[in-house]
């Protein structure tokens, strides 16, 4: 019997690491790949490229033509800290496009198209602490867009056209101290929009 459990051992990890490195193969014919950095700038993607390897830990996809953030796509990424999507041409963040991402830590959003942020496009991001939006086409922004996100300390949405702050527009967000929200269009402020924030230092 241990002869039989040690076998089925032996080949589930066999199979994982088949799968790990065929994944890794697959990406790498387009990236650059070192050891858990995974480079797809600069190659003229107009989407993101799958699998990526779980084990991946940087991604970065910048300077591209991407265009679209399906929800599911950084699916299964548990030790992803760094991803890099600044200069492209995503048009919205859906709900969804960023979710179970433990270990992320710093988010690169800045110089695309982004018109549209839905509620829950960021969700489960634990340690997300730096979020970066500036340069983008940002008209609204929604109740829930930022929620729920404990670890941030840094967003910044400067240089877009967003012209109102809306009641829940963030939400649990014990620990963000900085705020960069210059260079938008705001005419109104609504009572509540900045509640609950204890540890903003910098708007």
């Amino acid at each position: 019997m241990f002869h039989q459990f040690k076998s089925t051992f032996v080949l589930v990890l066999f199979l994982r690491l088949f799968l790990e490195s065929r994944a890794a193969s697959n990406i790498c014919i387009i990236c650059s790949c070192r050891g858990n950095i995974i480079n797809c700038s600069s190659r003229n993607l107009t989407s993101v490229p799958r699998p990526i390897p779980p084990n991946t830990q940087t991604l970065n996809m910048a300077f591209n033509h991407i265009n679209e953030i399906k929800p599911g796509t950084f699916q299964n990424l548990p030790n992803l800290t760094d991803l890099y999507l600044h200069y492209n041409d995503i048009k919205e963040l859906k709900a969804g496009s960023f979710q179970n991402l433990p270990s992320l830590r710093t988010l690169y959003l800045y110089e695309n198209n982004i018109s549209e942020i839905h509620a829950g496009a960021f969700q489960n991001l634990p340690r997300l602490h730096s979020l970066y939006l500036h340069k983008n086409d940002i008209k609204e922004l929604k109740a829930g867009s930022f929620q729920n996100l404990p670890s941030l300390r840094t967003l910044k949405w400067l240089s877009n056209h967003i012209n109102e702050i809306k009641p829940g527009t963030f939400q649990n967000l014990p620990n963000l101290t900085d705020l960069v929200s210059h260079k938008n269009d705001i005419k109104e402020i609504h009572a509540g929009a900045f509640q609950n924030l204890p540890s903003l230092s910098q708007m």
